[in-house]
């Protein structure tokens, strides 16, 4: 609905600047070739060269846990995000989220910890594009989605 776009223009403003200070932070360890300033400033809104992507997905509730139903299915089966990093504003009573280091990292194999929504809390992942552009020195972490 046209009544979206505000409220979707504001959120996608907030996270790039949350973003922003994110890679600021990570910045001088990450990538400690490239002037201070670089990672933050690759990532523009509104015009031709944007590289910010507002996505919103919805996992609908399917009810109790059920271990017999739901061994071996996945909303979301592990993988990695492409961009440099992903915010998820997750809300309380949506769990499902689970992280694990990426293969790369030398461990022989990856513990799934579960990422469970903090009220006001924001969950974020690292993505291959800061992964190379860090040259290895980040690694984007591997990520599901469990019934």
């Amino acid at each position: 609905p046209p009544s979206l776009e505000p409220t979707a223009r504001a959120l996608l403003a907030a996270s790039r600047k949350l973003a922003c200070r994110i890679l600021d932070l990570l910045e001088p360890r990450a990538c400690p070739h490239v002037p201070p300033g670089t990672l933050a400033r690759s990532h523009a809104l509104w015009g031709a060269d944007g590289q910010c992507t507002l996505r919103l997905l919805n996992y609908p509730p399917t009810g109790p846990p059920d271990p017999e139903r739901d061994h071996g299915l996945w909303r979301a089966g592990p993988h990695t995000d492409w961009c440099c990093v992903t915010l998820l504003y997750q809300l309380p009573g949506h769990e499902g989220l689970e992280c694990a280091a990426n293969p790369r990292a030398g461990s022989d194999q990856a513990a799934w910890l579960r990422v469970d929504p903090v009220p006001g809390g924001v969950a974020v992942n690292i993505g291959d594009m800061l992964s190379r552009w860090s040259e290895g020195r980040v690694l984007s972490n591997l990520h599901r989605v469990r019934m």
